[in-house]
């Protein structure tokens, strides 16, 4: 990844793939005809793999934050695959700016804080990365299985995309609006998560949906102790991808 450009990295990324994948999604699911029960079952199965499992127990809380360690060295690889699927990039560069933006949270560094507008927070970022030094993640670029995945991500996805739209092209829409989930779910986490309270911006929670985020909108608690791969600390808090990082974690010797 020596000379990386992030901010043409994600300009491509996300002009080039993510809007196109979005459209064809959203299109397919106005005018293709198809069983409505199977597709919205699917698409809430699918957002569930990708959200939960790939961006949040994998992006976010075993490649950002390394706050949990897998059984298996395999299954560090297999959430890096599903974690293309939640329409952000690989799990490389997703970390990089994560890493970016925990330490310069809701401050003028911070590439997605509310602070400087919703429209920006929620999308327009996307098209102006800061330069994040690639020191960041200089544990992932020393893993070439995961530097692969990462590099590998649109043709994962799109052949993924074409192999179920071959088998059945209603898991094909089921996917594609997942992922179109997904990624609108992650950014209003970067709009409505953070918000200014008196005169400092901060990271509030909201438990009620939990469901949806994978825990992600108990992001207080996560800002409070990023390293805790449970973001939930009261009864009524829900952090379901911590359920499956208690199957997947090594245990502590």
């Amino acid at each position: 990844m020596k000379g990386l450009n992030v901010n043409k990295e994600f300009k491509d990324y996300y002009l080039k793939f993510n809007l196109p994948i979005q459209i064809v999604g959203i299109l397919s699911a106005i005018f293709l005809p198809f069983d409505f029960t199977k597709v919205i079952i699917l698409t809430i199965f699918f957002h569930i793999i990708a959200y939960w499992i790939g961006i949040q127990c994998g992006s976010h809380k075993l490649f950002s934050h390394k706050s949990w360690e897998p059984k298996y060295p395999w299954i560090t690889y297999v959430i890096g695959y599903i974690a293309c699927f939640g329409l952000m990039g690989g799990p490389v560069l997703w970390s990089l700016v994560h890493r970016w933006h925990h330490a310069h949270s809701d401050t003028d560094l911070d590439p997605h804080s509310p602070k400087h507008g919703f429209v920006r927070s929620y999308y327009t970022w996307l098209y102006n990365v800061p330069h994040v030094p690639l020191r960041f993640i200089k544990d992932h670029i020393a893993d070439l299985n995961l530097i692969k995945i990462d590099r590998n991500c649109k043709k994962i996805v799109l052949l993924t995309l074409i192999l179920f739209a071959i088998i059945d092209y209603e898991i094909a829409i089921a996917l594609l609006l997942a992922m179109t989930l997904t990624f609108h779910v992650e950014m209003s986490i970067n709009c409505f998560a953070h918000r200014k309270q008196k005169d400092t911006w901060t990271s509030v929670n909201y438990p009620l949906l939990g469901l949806i985020t994978g825990g992600s909108s108990l992001h207080a608690n996560h800002h409070l102790d990023s390293n805790n791969w449970n973001f939930s600390t009261k009864w009524y808090e829900i952090d379901p991808s911590a359920w499956f990082i208690k199957l997947l974690m090594k245990e502590k010797q």
